[in-house]
C-alpha cells in the first residue's frame, strides 16, 4: 500500500468515526437517543436562562435537589405534554420531585414522577440559533423566488445576438 493510499484510508476512517460520534451525541430522544434541543419560552429561570435560549439537553438517571432539569407536564395537568425547565428543590418520600423556577417565589404545583423527567441542560446555545430558525423560512422563500425568476427570465434569442466576422 502506498503512502497516499494509507493516508486516504486513515482520513476516511476518521471521518466515519466523527460522523458516528456526532450521530450518537445528537440523536433525538424521541427516536431512542439521549439528547434533545429545547427552546426556553419564559422568564421563570432568569438569570440562568432567558426567553429564546436554545438548550442542549441530555437524558440522565441521576437527579438531585439543586439540579436544573427538564420535565414534561403529565397528562391531566394544565399544559399537559409541554416541557418545563426548572430547578429541583426537593425529592419527596414517594419518589416524586418538587420543582421551582429560579425567578419564581412559589414552587410548581406538580409533583413530578421520574418517568416525566426528560433530561438536564448540558449547554446553553443562546438565542442566536432560535432567531436564525425564525428567519430561515423567509430566507428560503427569497432564495426559491430568485431561483424561479432566473429559470423563467427570458433569454435573448441566438439570432439577435450580433455576429462579428473573424478578421
Amino acid at each position: 500500500m502506498t503512502r497516499g493510499t494509507f493516508r486516504r484510508w486513515v482520513g476516511r476512517g476518521l471521518s466515519a468515526v466523527t460522523i458516528i460520534m456526532l450521530i450518537a451525541l445528537l440523536w433525538p430522544m424521541r427516536f431512542g437517543g439521549w439528547s434533545s434541543f429545547i427552546v426556553v419560552r419564559g422568564e421563570s429561570m432568569e438569570p440562568a436562562y432567558h426567553l429564546g435560549d436554545l438548550l442542549y439537553v441530555r437524558s440522565t438517571s441521576d437527579y438531585a435537589p439543586g439540579d436544573i432539569a427538564v420535565y414534561r407536564n403529565p397528562k391531566g395537568a394544565p399544559g399537559a405534554g409541554t416541557l418545563v425547565v426548572h430547578r429541583i428543590i426537593a425529592r419527596n418520600d414517594d419518589g416524586t420531585f418538587q420543582f421551582k423556577g429560579d425567578n419564581r417565589d412559589l414552587p410548581d404545583d406538580l409533583h413530578v414522577r421520574p418517568s416525566d423527567l426528560v433530561g438536564q441542560p448540558v449547554r446553553n446555545l443562546g438565542a442566536g440559533p432560535t432567531h436564525l430558525l425564525g428567519i430561515l423560512p423567509i430566507m428560503m422563500s427569497v432564495l426559491f423566488g430568485l431561483a424561479v425568476a432566473r429559470a423563467v427570465w427570458p433569454q435573448p434569442p441566438e439570432a439577435l445576438t450580433p455576429q462579428h466576422p473573424a478578421p
